[in-house]
């Protein structure tokens, strides 16, 4: 035995909260280790072991995942074309009608921005319609005649209100039409297993023109609608599953914020990208007087200047009308001025605009456009001295409406 048994009792040894027996002391101070030095080696060794099999484990999913990868890759990308741009513009290409002329091109997606109840669906119903029965949309512009039918994912409308309103538009070929009403169903883009029963529904109908309504709805599961990557991967999915299925077109309508816009500089809630990865961009906008206005912008000849819109309640078709913005100001006061002009023959306009009618704006607005329909006549004396009078002819309103 040493002399200095505390020798042996080291922190190193007492750390690990192990008694050391006297036999054990004494297998120590003859060479030999005690048995559980031999334990604590083979839990390393074992530690060990166990750490280079993850290690391995996790080699091996890596590698799987790489392989996956290339092979999706190689599915969804078939390499770059090996031609000079000299090669590409003489090789002979299919000429493709638009499939509305002036709104949007084949292989072109569409969004349609508009505002808070601004009538969007109505607006896409319409062009169902005119697609489904080969006629013009909003009665001006020529469609395509579809090589298949025409797709409608609807996660707004309830069931019973997305057929009332295509059962009033008087869709004469209903049976190119393929309606599914997906609000509060529990079906999303984002997984794999939905966009497979996608592809299969598309191609099993021949949907070659998918609706996409709305844009926020179709957007669950990807993430925020103000995150541009996580919009960028719905709106990837989108392509993905047109080019599997040889959809040629799709529309996908899109509010705006609640806040209200300037014309020209209306853009889509939330995330750019949505603006930005458009092909054709219709706006859909409406005034103080509730009156409606459509536009379009986009690449390889979109384009249209804003105009009215004319709603047929009844059938609930559109058309494009002829008054502007300026006029329909002017529009929501004319009755009542022709009245009070009606009743007060050959006032002058400090007497009409101290009448307090509507504000001075909207006074010139709808004596304008009375002027223009031929309902208000102007009796100029001078350059200043201005008499209003009322064409009895074209009145509609009479001194009783006026008081």
């Amino acid at each position: 035995m040493p002399s200095d048994d505390a020798a042996l009792f080291k922190p190193e040894n007492t750390a690990r909260n192990v008694h050391i027996s006297a036999a054990e002391v004494e297998a120590m101070y003859n060479g030999d280790e005690p048995s559980w030095m031999r334990r604590a080696e083979d839990d390393e060794k074992r530690r060990e072991v166990d750490v280079a099999a993850r290690i391995r484990s996790k080699e091996i999913e890596l590698e799987a995942q790489r392989h996956l990868a290339a092979k999706a890759a190689k599915s969804t990308f078939t390499g770059f074309a090996s031609v000079s741009l000299r090669e590409a513009l003489v090789k002979p290409r299919e000429v493709k009608p638009a499939i509305v002329r002036g709104l949007q091109m084949q292989g072109h997606k569409a969004t349609l921005t508009a505002q808070f109840k601004a009538g969007k669906t109505t607006l896409a119903g319409n062009l169902v319609r005119s697609l489904a029965d080969s006629e013009p949309f909003l009665e001006r512009f020529e469609v395509a005649e579809l090589p298949g039918n025409i797709g409608i994912f609807d996660y707004e409308l309830t069931e019973d209100d997305a057929l009332d309103m295509y059962g009033a538009l008087g869709v004469r070929n209903a049976d190119r039409i393929f309606l599914e009403s997906l609000r509060g169903e529990g079906f999303s883009l984002a997984n794999e297993f939905h966009r497979e029963h996608v592809v299969r529904w598309l191609t099993e109908r021949d949907i070659v023109y998918w609706v996409i309504d709305p844009f926020g709805r179709a957007l669950k599961g990807f993430g925020s609608e103000n995150a541009n990557d996580d919009v960028r991967v719905f709106l990837d999915t989108i392509d993905e599953i047109v080019e599997r299925t040889g959809v040629i077109g799709t529309l996908m309508p899109v509010h705006t914020g609640r806040a209200q816009h300037e014309v020209g500089a209306e853009h889509g809630r939330g995330a750019t990208v949505v603006d930005d990865d458009a092909d054709a961009r219709w706006l859909l906008t409406k005034d103080a007087s509730g009156r409606r206005f459509f536009r379009a912008e986009g690449r390889n000849g979109v384009g249209l200047d804003e105009v009215s819109l004319e709603f047929d309640a009844p059938t609930g078709r559109l058309s494009t009308g002829t008054v502007t913005r300026a006029e329909s100001k002017g529009e929501r006061h004319l009755s009542v001025v022709e009245a009070h002009i009606a009743a007060n023959p050959g006032l002058g306009l400090n007497e009409l605009r101290e009448a307090k009618l509507c504000g001075n704006s909207e006074l010139s607005s709808a004596i304008k456009l009375g002027e223009q329909r031929g309902t208000i006549r102007i009796d100029k004396e001078g350059t200043k001295n201005l008499h209003f009078y009322v064409s009895p002819a074209k009145l509609t309103v009479t001194k009783e409406d006026a008081e």
